[in-house]
């Protein structure tokens, strides 16, 4: 299936938030494993592969309720950062 729902990669509910939770435990060896999972996981999804539309495009089934997907038929690349493609950005320390 093409696309993806909008909290499978957010920093408030999706991948790139657990990013962001592994990053301030990387000390940990298993903490360390499952981060280089979700990092490889997300740079995946954010990686040009000659398709119509992105990786993170979310179709209109996915768009979370009734209204969203009336409002975007053909599926929506929301380029906001808590719930769209930034959301990456925010996997990272928020402190040293």
């Amino acid at each position: 299936m093409d696309g993806v729902s909008f909290g499978e990669f957010d920093v408030i509910s999706g991948l790139a938030g657990i990013g962001a939770y592994l990053l301030f435990r990387r000390k940990d060896p298993i903490a360390a494993m499952v981060l280089e999972s979700a990092l490889h996981s997300l740079v995946s999804l954010a990686s040009d592969t000659g398709r119509r539309r992105p990786r993170w495009w979310t179709p209109a089934h996915l768009l979370g309720d009734e209204e969203m997907a009336a409002l975007y038929p053909h599926g929506n690349l929301n380029c906001g950062l808590a719930h769209r493609i930034p959301g990456p950005l925010g996997a990272r320390p928020l402190v040293g």
